[in-house]
């Protein structure tokens, strides 16, 4: 995640999660950031959570998560300190 290195990323777990915002992965209990993408979700689907990721060496790919595994929370601010 080369371009989210050094920026702050205010998120909140709680929002509700929307197709096509920006979201991360992490692990319960365990704040350090797995991927940052994009919400995609698919239709009828409530256990698995899709993200499509937007940088790094997989970009535009789609990833998939077990939601009894990992906290998706949505990306409600992000700014880099001066």
């Amino acid at each position: 995640m080369p371009h989210w290195n050094g920026e702050v990323l205010i998120f909140d777990p709680r929002a509700k999660l929307e197709p096509l915002c920006r979201v991360l992965v992490y692990k319960h209990d365990d704040l350090r950031i797995r991927t940052v993408g994009i919400y995609a979700p698919r239709r009828g689907q409530t256990r698995l959570v899709r993200i499509r990721v937007v940088e790094g060496e997989n970009r535009d790919k789609i990833q998939e998560f077990w939601r009894d595994l990992v906290t998706i929370a949505k990306i409600v601010d992000a700014y880099r300190p001066v």
